[in-house]
């Protein structure tokens, strides 16, 4: 008797579905013969950035933070402008004291003798370390260099007053077409990444010829590059030329090392220590010989208890190109 009830009730609800079903047929059909297709729904349009394209996608210059500004103290240029000039864009910085006469200790030479270049790396900062434009793969030594806090030039071969003696590949020479000294001048730019400017390497001959040095002036001033005159003769035209045109410049005052023996880089240092008392800067050239490198590392540890102040050579260069800093009085031969 249940089992009917309940298949009555089933039934019952199958009839009164397909009945409800029938009546929303006719409703919804009631224009047409059949029912038309329900027509799909647009869906909604969702923007969403590609990642890729924001991503990769450089910013607008206008756009652009500006850039951060060093502490005055740093002694950097203040000007956008002086910021771009690699002498000053790679100057290590420093605090100058003017209550301490100051020292550029500059070693020329490095790169051909590694092991000699890794003892100057070694060796209390800041220096500045003047790389050879020939030597071989220079790269790790600059950064090792950059990395210790050192400065970096590149010293450049120029033609000795002694035709015989060789300054090296891609020297730039008396009587050389100012295209071929633009060729050899970038060449030995491009050696190095990192470098404030640049010294000349022998250059007794080609730093008194004028017309040659006014075009590497020239070149320097462009690429926004400092000069350090060795000094090997008397007569250059560096310093006059640089001021000239513009160009940062400072000159060798001391060669501590073209006797190579304790005794007279000994007292070359102390020469260096003697003009920078009475003069308030000194600047010495000196190489990687090992008596040198010796005497380096006994002397600059006790530099600043001494009173003085060790700076690199962009440091001694003033702000205002062409300028003198101060008096320069030179000591010590000439070598070529």
């Amino acid at each position: 008797m249940r089992q009917r009830w309940t298949r009555g009730l089933r039934l019952g609800a199958s009839l009164s579905v397909v009945v409800l079903a029938g009546t929303l047929g006719v409703v919804s059909g009631s224009d047409q013969d059949t029912p038309s297709p329900l027509k799909p729904v647009a869906p909604e349009r969702v923007v969403t950035a590609s990642v890729a394209e924001d991503v990769l996608q450089p910013t607008p210059l206008h756009l652009m933070p500006a850039a951060p500004q060093p502490p005055p103290s740093l002694g950097l240029p203040r000007s956008d402008k002086s910021l771009l000039q690699p002498w000053k864009r790679y100057a290590v910085p420093v605090a100058l004291d003017p209550e301490r006469p100051q020292i550029v200790i500059v070693l020329d030479d490095l790169g051909l003798n590694r092991s000699a270049a890794r003892r100057a790396i070694a060796l209390p900062g800041p220096l500045t370390l003047s790389f050879m434009t020939y030597a071989e793969n220079l790269a790790p030594l600059a950064s090792a260099a950059r990395s210790a806090g050192h400065e970096l030039l590149l010293h450049v071969p120029m033609e000795p007053s002694d035709s015989s003696v060789n300054p090296g590949p891609r020297a730039l020479r008396r009587g050389q077409s100012a295209e071929t000294l633009k060729s050899n001048l970038a060449w030995g730019l491009d050696r190095l990444q990192g470098f404030v400017g640049i010294n000349n390497h022998m250059g007794s001959g080609f730093t008194t010829d004028e017309a040659g040095m006014r075009v590497v002036m020239a070149e320097l001033r462009s690429k926004g590059l400092l000069f350090l005159d060795s000094r090997t003769a008397g007569s250059s035209q560096g310093m006059a030329l640089a001021e000239e045109l513009g160009v940062p410049a400072a000159a060798r005052d001391i060669f501590l090392d073209h006797e190579v023996s304790r005794t007279f880089i000994r007292g070359q240092l102390d020469a260096a220590e003697e003009l920078a008392l009475s003069k308030g800067l000194a600047i010495a050239i000196g190489h990687p010989h090992s008596e040198t490198l010796d005497l380096l590392e006994e002397w600059l540890p006790s530099l600043e208890k001494r009173g003085f102040q060790l700076i690199p050579i962009s440091a001694a260069v003033p702000d205002a190109p062409g300028t003198s800093r101060r008096p320069v009085a030179a000591v010590g031969a000439d070598p070529s």
